[in-house]
């Protein structure tokens, strides 16, 4: 019986793992980089890594493709100031990464990095509740 299981059991076993196997997606050839406005800021003049995304409205998409790397999202609003995002972003070779903005992504005054603030909360410079002390030793 012993001598059965086995070739029955290694059948088995190949067939659910073979058709896994061929679902695997190949790499894309090109680096692409997505920005994607989903908060109610309007963001423009968008740079990551040297490549320019340009003005983004609420809801718009950019990609471009680009270089490997990491690097801050820079950008500005139309308050006048310009600022960049507190997490580093990366953009691995031969990957689709794409970076999202929500009202709450953590943004940092360029002139000022003790001017840590939401996305929404910097983008009215009228409030004083704008500026929270950076913990993070970023400068």
């Amino acid at each position: 019986m012993r001598k059965f299981l086995l070739p029955a059991f290694c059948f088995v076993f190949l067939h659910i793992f073979s058709c896994s196997i061929g679902e695997v997606e190949p790499l894309p050839e090109a680096t692409k980089f997505t920005m994607q406005n989903n908060s109610t800021v309007m963001l423009r003049n968008i740079v990551w890594n040297g490549t320019h995304f340009g003005d983004l409205e609420l809801g718009w998409i950019s990609e471009q493709t680009v270089s490997d790397g990491y690097s801050y999202v820079y950008f500005e609003m139309d308050n006048g100031n310009s600022y960049r995002t507190r997490e580093l972003a990366i953009g691995q070779k031969h990957r689709n990464t794409k970076f999202t903005f929500i009202d709450g992504t953590v943004v940092i005054d360029t002139k000022n990095s003790n001017n840590v603030c939401s996305l929404l909360t910097c983008s009215n410079p009228s409030s004083s509740s704008n500026t929270q002390s950076s913990s993070s030793g970023e400068g």
